[in-house]
């Protein structure tokens, strides 16, 4: 790859978000690794930004560790400042934020209240829009933008 891809995967301390990292730091890119969990710990599942960003140098890329929650506009606008000020281009946005509310227990988003069910929407599916408009103006040659996430996609099964 002459020119390495400048990317941004949200979500991606784990699951499918640090799959798609992992991915394309094989394939040579620059991959800001987004995410709230830094250390072991801050959430019940394993993976942290720093642990994927070292595994996607390891696999042939360049990875950056960035804290970030996406439901904090300030933090989502000072990541895209970031890459524009590191690189000045984004190629790939990769939207994979999987957020649950406390009481989303065993993933029945449909169960909890509506002001969990409201955040959850905000937080994953929402967040995208945002960060669209953020990243749109860093993609001057083309970009491609994804968008993932666990409540945009789950099954809804009946109780």
């Amino acid at each position: 790859m002459s020119k390495a891809l400048v990317c941004v995967v949200t979500g991606a301390s784990r699951g499918v978000g640090r799959g798609v990292a992992l991915a394309l730091g094989a394939a040579g890119a620059t991959v800001y690794v987004t995410g709230r969990s830094v250390k072991e710990g801050d959430s019940p599942l394993p993976g942290t930004v720093g642990q994927t960003a070292a595994d996607v140098t390891a696999a042939g890329g360049t990875g950056f560790a960035v804290a970030c929650d996406h439901g904090d506009d300030a933090q989502v606008a000072a990541l895209f400042e970031r890459v524009r000020r590191e690189h000045g281009r984004l190629d790939i946005l990769v939207h994979s934020i999987a957020f649950a509310p406390k009481e989303d227990l065993q993933g029945r988003l449909l169960d909890c209240s509506a002001a969990g069910f409201a955040q959850a929407m905000d937080i994953s599916c929402h967040s995208f829009i945002r960060m669209a408009k953020l990243a749109a103006p860093l993609m001057t040659e083309g970009g491609t933008m994804f968008a993932m996430t666990y409540h945009g996609a789950m099954k809804v099964e009946p109780n």
